[in-house]
């Protein structure tokens, strides 16, 4: 009866010391727990606010203000080919630093390519963490937009002709967009009624091409895709949205997370992290 009892005591106490170690095992990892999730709630909460402080702080009109003259739009369409007109384009850079991202291009210059040509430069660093897209932009003209009528033709007469953007270009492997707008600042967002038309446009990396090549394509005006920001769009919206040629005022280059259709850029085509880009632009016409 004794040697029961001392078992039954001694399986007792294992029982006891096992669960109060389990117990404080448990106590234990949810301190760890908690103090992880402190941890963690306060880096969200200064990653937060530092967005806020940037997206306040994004200089949005000195940015528009300070532009850089580069490159003229011409209007090949006629008869003969010629140009009938040109537009100067001034452009500003519109970054990820406008919704608290730490993106930045480096848009202000205008560099001698290897063939001696003058081209803008639109180069810059993605950072992915809170963003991950910067963009140039510039003005079309408020009457005619992307049609650059000349004195001898209506611009109905021009609109009916423009079918296209073509562009002389040098790139990095990376794939950009080229978009366009009726230049209203809210354009394009998940609120607004007019989207911004936007076409990608894949580059073959010449970084350590020492040759003077440079790409060309012509992107159709009808496979631009329209995009209003982080909303999908659907097919049926999609289908009901017309590329008016002459009611876009603003032209633009982009390299963003997503592409035209509202699909991941490949990290082959993007990047990853923080990573540098860089496209030279030769010439911008409408054909």
């Amino acid at each position: 009866m004794r040697t029961n009892s001392y078992l039954a005591t001694t399986t007792l106490v294992i029982i006891s010391s096992t669960l109060l170690l389990v117990f404080a095992s448990a106590k234990k990892q949810q301190n760890i727990n908690n103090n992880n999730k402190g941890k963690s709630s306060n880096n969200k909460r200064r990653q937060t606010m530092g967005q806020a402080m940037r997206m306040m702080t994004y200089p949005m009109s000195s940015n528009m203000k300070k532009t850089t003259p580069a490159l003229q739009l011409t209007s090949s369409i006629s008869s003969s080919g010629t140009v009938l007109s040109s537009h100067p384009l001034h452009w500003y850079r519109l970054d990820d630093g406008v919704m608290g991202g730490q993106s930045s291009t480096d848009h202000d210059k205008v560099v001698t390519s290897n063939s001696n040509c003058k081209v803008l430069r639109f180069a810059g660093q993605i950072n992915t963490n809170g963003g991950g897209f910067c963009s140039i932009r510039a003005a079309l003209p408020d009457t005619t937009g992307l049609c650059l009528a000349n004195s001898g033709t209506t611009n109905n007469e021009v609109e009916e002709e423009v079918t296209g953007i073509k562009i002389r270009y040098r790139g990095d492997g990376k794939t950009y967009k080229v978009i366009l707008s009726d230049g209203q600042r809210s354009t394009g967002g998940p609120f607004s009624r007019s989207p911004t038309w936007q076409m990608d446009l894949p580059t073959v990396d010449r970084t350590n091409d020492d040759t003077t090549t440079m790409d060309e394509a012509i992107l159709p005006l009808n496979r631009f895709q329209p995009s209003f920001g982080p909303r999908s769009v659907s097919e049926e919206e999609k289908a009901k949205l017309v590329l008016v040629a002459s009611e876009q005022r603003m032209i633009g280059l982009m390299l963003s997370l997503k592409l035209s259709d509202g699909s991941s850029n490949p990290k082959e085509t993007y990047g990853e992290g923080i990573f540098d880009f860089c496209l030279d632009v030769e010439a911008i016409q409408v054909v």
